[in-house]
């Protein structure tokens, strides 16, 4: 099947184009379909320009955030004992347990057995949920 000889590649190109050869739409959708393309041309132009970079921008914005929020308390771990994760919720504060556990040499073994009865008893109090002492601090943080 070739080309007539009056007609050139070109000329038939045009006239497929033009909907004189092939009718792919009939022409009450022709202006429908043209305008369809162009509400969908503007919509993706839209996404892509508008709403994409506000979308990523508020993404920005919020690790940032996040990462400030994370070296905040970050810091305040390290440098602040009563924020201590596990006994945050506690009836002792972390130092208290710690004067317990990293005393100073004791005199005699009973004196030595009374503190480390004493900071089991504080440690039994602070993550025991039936613990009146933890219940205290359930609603308000140790601020010891």
């Amino acid at each position: 099947m070739g080309l007539p000889e009056s007609m050139s590649l070109s000329s038939c190109a045009v006239e497929y184009i033009n909907g004189s050869n092939m009718k792919l739409l009939p022409e009450s959708l022709q202006q429908e379909a043209a305008t369809a393309i162009a509400v969908a041309g503007w919509a993706l132009w839209y996404v892509d320009t508008k709403v994409l970079p506000t979308i990523l921008r508020e993404h920005k914005v919020h690790a940032v955030w996040q990462s400030g929020y994370k070296r905040y308390h970050d810091s305040i771990w390290k440098f602040n004992y009563a924020y201590d994760r596990e006994l945050r919720y506690s009836a002792v504060s972390k130092n208290m347990v710690l004067e317990h556990l990293h005393h100073t040499k004791p005199k005699s073994v009973s004196e030595h057995v009374d503190k480390m009865i004493a900071a089991n008893k504080k440690i039994y109090d602070a993550f025991n949920p039936s613990s009146k002492r933890l219940l205290i601090w359930q609603t308000t943080p140790s601020l010891q």
